[in-house]
C-alpha cells in the first residue's frame, strides 16, 4: 500500500469528509485530494506528522504507516536501478 492508499484509508474508515481530515492535518482540502490521488507526499510531511504529539494517536500511528510503505517505496526503486545498471554492464561486457 502507497502512503496516499493509506492516508485515503484512514479518512474513508473514519468517516471523515477530505475537509475535516485536511483541518486535522493542517492541509487544504484541494493539498489533501491531491495527495489522495497519488501526489507526492514529501517524507519530511509525514514525519511531521508522525511525531507531532498535537494529533491523535490514530493519525500519527497512520503517519508511521505511511512513513514505512515510503521507506518501502524507496528501497523499491533502488532495487530497479540496481538491476537496471546491473543489465547495463553485463551488456557492455558481452
Amino acid at each position: 500500500m502507497t502512503p496516499n492508499q493509506i492516508l485515503k484509508t484512514f479518512r474513508r474508515d473514519r468517516d471523515m469528509t477530505h475537509e475535516q481530515m485536511a483541518e486535522l492535518f493542517g492541509l487544504t482540502r484541494a493539498r489533501l485530494s491531491q495527495y489522495e490521488s497519488g501526489s507526492p507526499i514529501p517524507p519530511d510531511r509525514i514525519q511531521e506528522w508522525a511525531n507531532n504529539n498535537r494529533l491523535p494517536d490514530w493519525a500519527r500511528g497512520m503517519a508511521y504507516q505511511m512513513w514505512l510503505a515510503s521507506l518501502e517505496q524507496q528501497h523499491s526503486a533502488i532495487g530497479d536501478q540496481i538491476s537496471q545498471l546491473e543489465h547495463l554492464v553485463a551488456a557492455r561486457t558481452c
